[in-house]
């Protein structure tokens, strides 16, 4: 682990306020706490910075709130907001529909190298738990917890991580990377405005800017709430087009990118 490492936690929300409040409320328990929380989202009612104003108090951790105006599947331009919001050396990334394993932050922290970034795993809860935990005021799950599916993927078992290594594997709600390495390629190509690639896009321009993958199992446990597929999810055509077009040319840097953006905090 590097030292006096800081550490931003970015997480992704859309229109799905009582998953949102469980994930920052997994955050709270964190045996390693993140510098700064960075909620992005794309283009939330109103519900959800209200729902995060109410729980701002009662939180360890100080919280960045980047919105963007919901016109469409616009993931790809909410994250390069928030990636330029980032104050911290190190950045993980996560969406808002998960409840985190309290030793989640301190698992990528510890494997964090330079000249490296990393994709985790998570495991399922079904629709049915998904229902239950939402009207719960707070849950702390673990592999055998009703409605937990792929327990596999819940299994904690951290020294054995480094033997499992492996390239090709990526998973954008589990992410974590250094800042430096994101600015260098400019952050997420917003051509991707469909479900889909942008993450694995991002992980090949890293991959050719010479920052290898690593995928850690058996840590940074995340447990992934139940919701309907998105409804972009099967018309793949567009996505599949750009990322075999960044691919030919060798693209690392991407020309509109964070640096499009200035901190849009709360």
């Amino acid at each position: 682990m590097e030292k006096n490492l800081t550490v931003s936690l970015i997480i992704t929300t859309y229109n799905y306020v009582d998953a949102l409040r469980l994930c920052l409320l997994s955050v709270k328990h964190q045996t390693f706490m993140p510098d700064e929380v960075i909620i992005a989202d794309d283009g939330s009612r109103k519900e959800t910075r209200d729902m995060v104003e109410n729980l701002r108090s009662t939180l360890p951790y100080p919280i960045k709130y980047v919105w963007q105006e919901d016109k469409g599947f616009r993931r790809a331009a909410i994250l390069n907001r928030a990636f330029a919001a980032s104050e911290s050396d190190y950045i993980i990334q996560i969406d808002g529909d998960l409840i985190l394993d309290r030793h989640f932050v301190e698992d990528h922290v510890r494997h964090a190298r330079k000249g490296y970034h990393y994709n985790g795993s998570r495991t399922k809860i079904t629709e049915r738990a998904t229902k239950r935990f939402l009207k719960m005021p707070w849950i702390e799950i673990h592999p055998w917890t009703y409605g937990v599916n792929r327990k596999g993927n819940a299994l904690r078992i951290p020294f054995l991580a480094p033997l499992f290594y492996r390239e090709d594997h990526c998973r954008g709600c589990n992410m974590a990377f250094w800042r430096d390495d994101i600015l260098r390629i400019n952050g997420y190509d917003e051509g991707y405005v469909r479900y889909g690639k942008e993450d694995a896009d991002l992980n090949a321009r890293l991959d050719r800017a010479g920052v290898r993958s690593r995928h850690l199992k058996f840590c940074a446990i995340q447990y992934h709430l139940y919701h309907p597929e998105h409804e972009t999810f099967h018309d793949m055509s567009l996505v599949r087009s750009l990322f075999a077009k960044n691919n030919k040319n060798g693209v690392i840097r991407v020309e509109k990118g964070i640096n499009q953006y200035r901190e849009q905090c709360i």
